[in-house]
């Protein structure tokens, strides 16, 4: 019996065909993953903590809080930070007062300052602060 040698094969067009699928999906996906998502939050990529307590000390004009209990020279508030009242209204840092309760969520630098991403004022200090 005489073997006859075929000129074309399909299964060679199929395997160079993967071969390029799998090359430009590999050129896209660096693409995409070299591509810079500006939509990101400067804070993201670092671990937000959350802490509540009283706030003792409010300055506005740096841009600092100080709460009642927490070992920390303070806490540098980021000029994007959202500050919002009981009623979920946003505020500003000037209306938060001593004695005020809050939720605050923050990140460390690595120089090691504590900047605050959301101020959340649980309630408004009563009588006697």
């Amino acid at each position: 019996m005489r073997a006859y040698r075929v000129k074309y094969s399909y299964l060679n067009e199929d395997i160079h065909m993967i071969k390029n699928i799998a090359v430009v999906l590999t050129v896209m996906m660096c693409a995409a993953a070299a591509t810079p998502c500006y939509c990101q939050d400067e804070a993201e990529g670092r671990e937000l903590m959350t802490v509540e307590g009283y706030v003792t000390t409010v300055d506005d004009r740096g841009s600092q809080i100080k709460i009642r209990g927490i070992k920390n020279t303070g806490f540098s508030i980021d000029k994007n930070a959202t500050i919002t009242a009981e009623d979920a209204s946003d505020i500003k840092l000037s209306d938060i007062n001593k004695g005020d309760y809050v939720a605050i969520e923050y990140y460390d630098e690595p120089s090691g300052s504590s900047v605050v991403t959301s101020i959340a004022v649980q309630y408004k200090a009563g009588e006697g602060w």
